[in-house]
């Protein structure tokens, strides 16, 4: 089977993707108490596309890059950006989170 174009990832890239799921991941187990984390990369039209998924008790996104309680979600946009890509969190309480990276 052929590996997907889209889904080759750079070596710097891939330090940095690492760092973005760890603390994706994190943030689901301690902040979001979540039983279930899925983790995806895939190719999506051209570019590609990280996601990280959880099934915990959700926050409102705009409360917290407003309050900036941590750096969390402040260091994984600067990773994003860094990639070079962007970052979309969404979330709802009592509904989980998703963590999407695109580049």
């Amino acid at each position: 089977m052929d590996a997907d174009p889209l889904l080759a990832v750079e070596a710097d890239q891939v330090h940095t993707l690492l760092r973005i799921v760890r603390e994706a991941v994190t943030n689901a187990a301690r902040h979001g108490r979540a039983e279930v984390v899925r983790v995806e990369l895939r190719g999506d039209g051209g570019a590609r596309l990280l996601r990280v998924c959880d099934d915990g008790v959700g926050f409102d996104v705009d409360g917290a890059v407003q309050q900036r309680t941590g750096y969390g979600l402040v260091s994984i946009g600067e990773r994003a950006r860094a990639l070079p890509g962007t970052l979309d969190i969404a979330s709802e309480v009592g509904v989980g989170s998703e963590v999407s990276v695109r580049w």
